[in-house]
């Protein structure tokens, strides 16, 4: 098992590069052996592609060892743990959520006190989705297309 924790946008966006991309770096950055045969023999963009999202198949094989591990408990939410939505059932924000123009970082402060094993926003996340920057301009170039008839929730969404 492993984990990924990037710092900024670049490490992301070089983490969930194409097969292509990460093919082109690979061949960039490393060197030659004197027998001209590849540095990597089990690595490509294709292997690397793979760990992006391991299968499901590998986290049951795991959490089937003995004794199971500890992180295996939080594989599906606990429904008998409290959900922190952004806003409550009587339309109070729980959340403040403030973006700083310029370096566009966006920061989420709680409005309210959490108990230690709640989930927060756990719809948001679920619903979150991450658009490169090569699909966003993918969707702008399709917004420009004439005669496609209405784009009204694409352009909203961008």
């Amino acid at each position: 098992a492993f984990l990924t924790v990037c710092k900024d946008a670049e490490c992301r966006s070089n983490w969930y590069a194409s097969t292509e991309t990460i093919d082109d770096e690979i061949y960039e950055r490393t060197r030659r052996t004197k027998s001209e045969q590849p540095t990597l023999l089990h690595f490509d963009g294709a292997t690397h592609h793979s760990y992006q999202s391991p299968p499901r198949a590998w986290e049951t094989v795991y959490c089937r060892r003995e004794p199971t591990p500890v992180e295996c408990a939080y594989r599906a939410l606990d429904m008998n743990k409290k959900l922190v939505e952004v806003e409550d059932d009587e339309g109070n924000e729980n959340f403040q959520i403030n973006s700083d123009d310029k370096s566009g970082v966006k920061s989420v402060f709680a409005n309210v006190d959490i108990s230690k094993g709640s989930y927060i926003m756990p719809s948001d996340i679920a619903a979150s989705v991450s658009l490169s920057d090569e699909v966003v301009a993918g969707l702008e170039d399709n917004i420009n297309v004439q005669s496609t008839g209405k784009v009204t929730v694409m352009r909203t969404s961008l």
